[in-house]
């Protein structure tokens, strides 16, 4: 089996558009698919260094660059957790439970009147 390569493709300004999964055949790069993919200077084959919140490719000094301030970073650093999606549902049915229950009550007073 074949050797997977990983690789990126940036923009002209360096921005990271998506990863490449490679296979190298006779000098020629190839997706999963058995398509050619072209290698140009938009393909990067330096692995994305983690953590990195926006990669940047720096063409003149050949390195990966974080695209967000230090004071972004922090921001998405701190940010609250989302909400648990079942205590989400859970108060959802307390409250669907409260509201039937006030329904079938006033529906037996009314019946017994």
């Amino acid at each position: 089996m074949d050797k997977i390569i990983q690789a990126s493709r940036v923009d002209k300004a360096g921005k990271y558009v998506e990863a490449l999964a490679l296979i190298e055949k006779d000098g020629n790069y190839f997706n999963l698919l058995d398509q050619e993919v072209p290698i140009d200077d938009t393909v990067v084959f330096d692995p994305l260094p983690m953590p990195i919140y926006t990669p940047i490719w720096d063409f003149k000094g050949k390195v990966w660059k974080e695209g967000l301030s230090a004071e972004e970073i922090d921001q998405i650093k701190n940010r609250p957790d989302p909400p648990d999606p079942m205590k989400v549902i859970e108060k959802q049915i307390k409250a669907l439970q409260k509201a039937l229950n006030y329904v079938l009550v006033d529906q037996e007073e009314a019946n017994e009147e």
